[in-house]
């Protein structure tokens, strides 16, 4: 989709009840709606955004992310056994210190998530894992890892972290300037 000033990709939804527009580590403008909302109602709200999706676009180049594979199916396909042979290995190296009980474990092509963990224990990681470097790699197992017993950011889980990961802080922010 481009409207007459921004290009965009559009994705419709029948869950969704409301219009979402994000910009994506590439600065590329990804717009979620509605199935049943108005390709002009969709172009009106994009071009009433231009003016923050420019800042975000700036702000962007500026902290220089880097983009982590290409999120297509065939790179998916390469790397999940490798992703989750990765994964398997680390959760049992550090779990061998929180000795927490794990749920199940899945490999996914997430498109703005690194990880998550539910509240019954399952794992789920994102196939780029196996893209980034061991520190990295570690710092986002034992992040999900964490949230079995903390299912926040409070300092309690910061603490737990630091057990094994004195640096996860530090390893925090450099992966934040790195993009799905």
């Amino acid at each position: 989709m481009v409207s007459s000033e921004v290009p965009y990709k559009l994705r419709r939804y029948r869950s969704s009840r409301s219009v979402r527009i994000r910009i994506d580590g590439a600065g590329e403008v990804r717009v979620s709606a509605p199935w049943r909302a108005s390709l002009r109602l969709i172009t009106r709200l994009v071009i009433s955004k231009m003016v923050w999706i420019e800042e975000v676009k700036k702000k962007l180049k500026l902290t220089s992310m880097m983009r982590i594979g290409e999120g297509t199916v065939d790179e998916y396909k390469k790397n999940k056994k490798a992703a989750l042979r990765l994964v398997e290995a680390r959760l049992k190296y550090f779990n061998a210190h929180y000795g927490y009980t794990i749920g199940r474990l899945s490999i996914r092509n997430q498109q703005s998530r690194w990880g998550s963990c539910n509240r019954a224990g399952n794992l789920s990681f994102n196939y780029r894992i196996v893209l980034l470097q061991p520190e990295l790699q570690d710092y986002l197992v034992v992040h999900e890892l964490c949230h079995i017993a903390e299912h926040n950011h409070a300092p309690t889980f910061w603490r737990r972290m630091q057990e094994v990961l004195p640096e996860a802080k530090k390893l925090r922010g450099e992966l934040r300037r790195l993009h799905i």
